[in-house]
């Protein structure tokens, strides 16, 4: 098996990665960790409970998303003799690890002053929205334009989308062919409001209103912020749109 070690902060998916010297260095390797003496007693079967925790966190950490996750964790070196754990080893991927396809996850324990990394991968299928037939750059979506097909997640690294819900009030930024996953980076608002357009300015401070008119100076659909020009004042204020061309003025 490869020992990973992280070139900045832990390991992770996006993170990068050198690859330790062969077998014959492990000892090296444990004594950089400060893990040497744990490593020269116990038993096998440390490791294999570790292995089963990393299995158990990666198995929890995606019990939220779409689909059924498998989860593969690759054995420790079977050289490796891991002090006992009191309390149980802590698994652990670094900070916004993407938890899809292979990934490093460290397994350490505090109490027995030792830590170590193994490979793993996380496979889910489920099913995603893609074209129902082919798109036209500008073309306002509807639940006819698309249809779920079931997908592994882990080859979609721009993302996915999997409601009809999601596209509502959206078009395209790009044409698409038949069957093409759709993500988040091909949509953009339909503009609600155009630069140049006049709008209704909302101000609520407590249930007290105030509702003025306004020049948008861009465009922005509806739940985007944009910058208006106030007719009475003349001064530049930002809105969030809302429905009915109301823009609700930002404090």
């Amino acid at each position: 098996m490869d020992w990973h070690i992280p070139c900045s902060g832990l390991p992770g998916m996006k993170s990068s990665y050198r690859t330790a010297p062969p077998r014959a260095s492990l000892w090296l390797l444990l004594a950089a960790l400060g893990g040497t003496s744990a490593a020269l007693a116990g038993t096998p079967a440390v490791g294999a409970a570790a292995v089963e925790a990393a299995r158990t966190f990666l198995q929890a950490a995606m019990a939220d998303h779409p689909g059924e996750a498998r989860v593969r964790v690759s054995p420790l070196d079977s050289r490796l003799r891991l002090e006992a754990c009191p309390g149980g080893p802590e698994p652990f991927l670094a900070p916004g690890s993407r938890l899809l396809g292979s990934l490093t996850v460290g397994i350490r324990c505090p109490a027995a002053g030792w830590t170590v990394y193994t490979a793993a991968r996380v496979d889910v299928a489920a099913p995603v929205l893609v074209a129902a037939r082919p798109l036209l750059r500008g073309d306002s979506l509807g639940p006819g334009d698309l249809r779920l097909d079931r997908r592994e997640l882990a080859a979609l690294p721009g993302g996915y989308l999997t409601g009809s819900a999601e596209i509502t009030g959206k078009r395209l930024r790009r044409g698409l062919r038949a069957g093409a996953v759709i993500t988040p980076s091909m949509l953009e608002s339909i503009p609600l409001v155009q630069r140049g357009e006049t709008v209704t300015l909302l101000y609520d401070s407590g249930g007290f209103e105030v509702r003025a008119e306004g020049t948008a100076l861009e465009d922005a659909g509806v739940g985007e912020h944009l910058r208006i020009r106030s007719h009475s004042s003349q001064r530049v204020v930002h809105g969030k749109v809302g429905a009915e061309r109301v823009v609700t003025m930002l404090r």
